[in-house]
């Protein structure tokens, strides 16, 4: 995505040549006050290899950062809600000094739009919702993101502890209220490409890529919750079986970081988040049907 501010100038013309060099088809839109151009590339297989030469002169030159997550294939709904989320930035060019909007890039997450029911993470519990998924998306290109050393403007941790990622290192969004923003502070463009193979979800970030440089972000968990039970009556269970719904998770209080180094030098440390997950209950399902019935 690309947004300018006012009417194109010659430097947008200059830019949509190469794109349309390139053979990229380009999706126009207007928001607000600002031109705005969604970059796919269809049935075009993009690969930096082989686009080295012509991204190069928008400062792209390698893979700055990349993340990858899990998921099973198999609980089709949350599945299904991940490759959703995850197509709509699978080709995405983002400008200096330009800031993204994650719920900007993925629409309202609809039936009509493909989404669908999945667990998601309501207060202090999973429950069943429609679009359960789109934040291992998030969470995803945030943490590929912060690796290549960009900018966070606004993130948002669960309250509840998730699978796919360790504590502080995780983003979710609710329409509304809570984003994910983040901004590329230039000097050059960066490219986001995103995947989905089987289980994997992956995200990459492309961009300047100084001989030498290295980014290393990690997370250091400070105290640990342990897991309640809540145990829930289930009339179609036989009397006196159990089966468990959901496995729970430690709550945690962690704290993330992010170091630059240059040439095996620590240039700069800083603090990206201090995090509190409350802990997920396990959650036992309890027959009460009586025998015979």
């Amino acid at each position: 995505m690309l947004a300018f501010g006012g009417q194109p100038d010659r430097g947008l013309a200059w830019f949509l040549s190469i794109i349309l060099a390139l053979g990229i088809w380009l999706a126009w839109g207007l928001n607000g006050n600002r031109v705005t151009a969604a970059i796919y590339s269809g049935q075009v297989g993009l690969s930096p290899s082989v686009l080295a030469s012509q991204l190069n002169i928008l400062g792209i030159r390698g893979l700055i950062g990349e993340a990858v997550t899990h998921f099973d294939p198999a609980v089709n709904g949350r599945a299904a809600n991940v490759r959703l989320a995850a197509a709509n930035f699978s080709n995405l060019l983002v400008a200096p000094g330009q800031t993204i909007s994650y719920l900007d890039l993925i629409g309202p997450t609809t039936v009509e739009r493909g989404y669908r029911e999945a667990y998601t993470i309501i207060g202090d519990e999973f429950v069943p919702g429609l679009g359960g998924g789109v934040c291992q998306v998030s969470s995803t290109l945030y943490l590929a993101w912060v690796r290549a050393g960009l900018g966070v403007v606004e993130r948002h941790q669960h309250s509840l502890p998730v699978s796919y990622l360790p504590p502080g290192l995780d983003a979710t969004v609710a329409e509304g209220y809570l984003d994910l923003r983040l901004k590329n502070p230039g000097p050059g463009y960066v490219w986001v490409r995103s995947e989905v193979d089987g289980d994997r979800l992956t995200v990459r970030i492309y961009g300047d890529a100084p001989s030498g440089r290295m980014v290393r972000v990690y997370t250091q968990t400070l105290k640990t919750y342990p897991i309640p039970e809540k145990v829930k009556l289930e009339p179609d269970l036989p009397e006196g079986k159990t089966t468990v719904e959901l496995p729970g998770a430690q709550g945690a209080i962690s704290v993330t970081y992010r170091e630059f180094w240059r040439e095996k030098k620590l240039v700069r440390k800083e603090k990206l988040s201090s995090d509190y997950y409350a802990p997920a209950p396990k959650v036992i399902l309890k027959g009460i049907r009586p025998p015979g019935s």
